[in-house]
């Protein structure tokens, strides 16, 4: 009224008075409300996203330093250097009491000591253990992991050795192999064991295994100086299989997909882990996963039926690599341009004990009773003495192959459903349906991967329970300290198979053809035998690089 009146210009009128007032009120019930939020806090880990084996700090603010509050993670999977888990079978939920605090605030090192399912992990902090309500909550990232093909450069390359053992060595370079020493027949199988790949941060790469058995194997595989900073990540949480190194392949890089893409077998009697498959899923940098129906075979792994092999120049029809595909057509047609040579063609002069290991070539050919012998002894009336390095690809055709239904001699073999009463190891039905699984497996690649894909087919003579010889496709493939490939491959023992193999692999790549090295062991014995061949039996550690420039997507 004053001020309507001309009384007091600079005086405040009731109103204003009183809106001075509630805004001030208001300042203040902000400043409370601010104070109660940031009352209790998780702060983001000092390395921004998380690292598979490697501590980091992050700080924990409470509203009184005498609370000692409990932090709850969103994966079972992490560990507080100065908290215990409150259950010892997991380790989600700690007990803060024994950390100490300073002035409100924890200081806490935080470690990720397993795979978890997800890479954003919500954290939450807690009054008492049993708490629904958090006092503060927290969302943190977990650097993506992705896995290495056999076109990235190898630093180390692995191989088992026994007092039985060692036929690896030779055929390994140097300055790359890293032998393996193991106890055990089920320890040799070196695939199984981890898998081997790195994670991306800001920073940098980090070298990261997945460890599917933890024993010695694993640790002596990983304990190597070339990557210094080489995480082991045990397989707790979602990776909970003991078998599935060898079931998971990836494609060398290709143009929209500078990772490659993740290929894993699965079949109606062994499907992929769920879990596993949506570990890998979560990553999103080899997405989206091929699954390849491996159906039929017994050990049931995606190495088994393909082998991607890097170009050593770049293809004029844009092809980025070649895959290799076990044939059963092929191996006959390879026995057919063969036939007037020995079936067998074995690395080495076969011992007596190594001659039994093919007797049943003979009962395949119809001899029933004989008794594999030296070339230098004779057998008995009762047992004939039988040398299977005797036995010539004709014989196998007349006796064996012309049970193959619509078989046709030269080029032009078809295999055909119609199974016949043959010995147990020349299974015709068996073979049929195994060489259907292999081409189903080619298609299936040929549809998600398109041209940049060039299939090659690899001999083989296989059934359902067991490869009857080595096989080819599941052999080591890597890049070598002066970009050559190198395939370290096991050897087929019939006539002709080893060098269809050279002659297919090495097509193309003229005039780089020096630039690819392809060298047979003999794993016949030590490792075929136990269902498992040369990719089975080895691993490498490889570099995050490809060091292939026609690879890269630019």
């Amino acid at each position: 009224q004053r001020r309507v009146h001309g009384e007091d210009n600079h005086g405040l009128s009731l109103f204003e008075a009183r809106m001075r007032v509630l805004c001030a009120l208001c300042l203040l019930l902000a400043s409370w409300s601010f104070c109660a939020s940031v009352a209790y806090e998780i702060s983001q880990p000092e390395s921004v996203k998380l690292v598979y084996g490697q501590r980091t700090t992050f700080s924990v603010t409470v509203d009184n330093p005498e609370d000692r509050p409990f932090i709850k993670f969103g994966c079972d999977q992490f560990s507080i250097t100065c908290a215990r888990p409150v259950d010892e079978d997991r380790y989600d939920l700690y007990d803060l009491r024994n950390c100490e605090i300073n002035n409100s605030e924890f200081v806490l090192e935080v470690q990720l000591r397993g795979v978890c399912a997800y890479n954003t992990i919500p954290v939450r902090l807690l009054r008492g253990p049993r708490d629904e309500e958090p006092l503060a909550t927290a969302n943190w990232q977990i650097a993506r992991w992705f896995m290495t093909s056999n076109a990235h450069k190898a630093l180390k390359v692995f191989y088992p050795v026994d007092q039985t053992a060692d036929i690896f060595r030779p055929a390994m370079p140097y300055r790359l192999s890293h032998p393996v020493p193991v106890t055990h027949d089920h320890e040799r199988y070196l695939q199984d064991y981890v898998e081997f790949g790195y994670q991306v941060r800001g920073d940098g790469f980090h070298a990261a295994a997945i460890n599917f058995k933890p024993q010695d194997v694993t640790d002596t595989m990983c304990d190597v100086g070339t990557a210094t900073d080489l995480q082991v990540v045990p397989r707790y949480g979602v990776i909970n299989t003991s078998n599935m190194g060898g079931n998971l392949e990836v494609t060398p890089p290709y143009p929209d997909y500078p990772r490659g893409r993740i290929v894993y077998g699965t079949s109606d009697s062994n499907p992929f882990p769920r879990a596993l498959r949506a570990f890998l899923n979560e990553q999103d940098l080899q997405t989206p996963l091929i699954a390849v129906d491996v159906d039929g075979l017994k050990v049931g792994h995606v190495d088994e039926v393909l082998s991607f092999v890097p170009l050593i120049s770049p293809s004029r029809q844009n092809r980025a690599f070649k895959v290799l595909f076990p044939s059963i057509s092929d191996g006959l047609k390879t026995i057919w341009k063969n036939r007037q040579k020995p079936f067998l063609n074995p690395p080495r002069k076969l011992s007596k004990e190594d001659l039994v290991q093919f007797k049943f070539l003979f009962y395949a050919i119809g001899v029933k009773e004989c008794q594999a012998l030296e070339d230098d002894e004779e057998g008995s009336e009762e047992m004939p003495a039988c040398n299977p390095l005797e036995i010539t690809g004709n014989q196998i055709i007349n006796t064996v192959l012309k049970r193959v239904p619509n078989f046709q001699s030269g080029h032009h073999i078809v295999l055909n459903h119609g199974a016949h009463r043959v010995p147990y190891q020349y299974r015709i039905g068996e073979w049929v349906t195994l060489d259907k699984t292999f081409k189903e497996a080619e298609k299936t690649l040929k549809a998600a991967l398109g041209d940049v894909m060039e299939a090659i087919h690899i001999p083989i003579l296989m059934n359902k329970d067991k490869a009857m010889f080595p096989n080819m496709v599941n052999h080591l493939v890597f890049v070598d300290e002066r970009d050559h490939v190198q395939h370290i491959v096991p050897h087929s023992y019939i006539t002709g198979f080893n060098q269809q193999f050279q002659n297919r692999v090495r097509r193309g790549d003229r005039p780089f053809k020096s630039r690819r090295y392809v060298k047979f062991v003999d794993d016949y014995k030590d490792y075929h035998e136990g269902a498992g061949d040369t990719h089975c039996a080895t691993n490498a550690l490889r570099s995050h690089d490809t060091h292939l420039k026609y690879y890269t997507d630019e």
